[in-house]
């Protein structure tokens, strides 16, 4: 395929429906997308009992132009869910006290009660998150 071929394409190249447009969430013209791609995660695995939850960056980006991901992964490193970082005005789950716990909330939403261990390094771990995840 030509530069020009492909340059035609990408300028008409859409996921989303303009007049059903969430306008708060940055990631609106690739939501559809994501929102997909998790879909397909999660009906291709039954995940094992051992979960990671960590963030990710792509590499090669300075850390200021860089692309934050939130994952949830198998201990063989199968994603299962992820979470894109919008930045400071990303609101995931209002009632939540810490970003951290919210976080963890919504990217265990379908795994919670389940009988899976998550491991999660010190930025994600607090009493009140274990509290609210045995609660649940």
């Amino acid at each position: 395929m030509s530069r020009n071929r492909f340059d035609l394409i990408l300028s008409v190249l859409r996921f989303v429906d303009h007049s059903s447009v969430d306008l708060n969430d940055k990631l609106f013209k690739i939501r559809p997308v994501i929102d997909e791609l998790i879909e397909k995660f999660n009906s291709y695995l039954s995940p094992g009992h051992n979960l990671s939850l960590d963030e990710a960056y792509v590499i090669g980006k300075r850390h200021k132009f860089g692309i934050k991901l939130y994952e949830l992964c198998t201990s063989e490193g199968y994603v299962l869910n992820v979470l894109v970082y919008t930045g400071k005005g990303m609101i995931i789950e209002p009632t939540a006290v810490r970003h951290s716990d919210a976080v963890v909330h919504k990217l265990l939403n379908n795994y919670i009660n389940k009988g899976h261990a998550v491991y999660v390094d010190r930025f994600y771990n607090s009493v009140g998150l274990a509290e609210k995840l045995i609660k649940d």
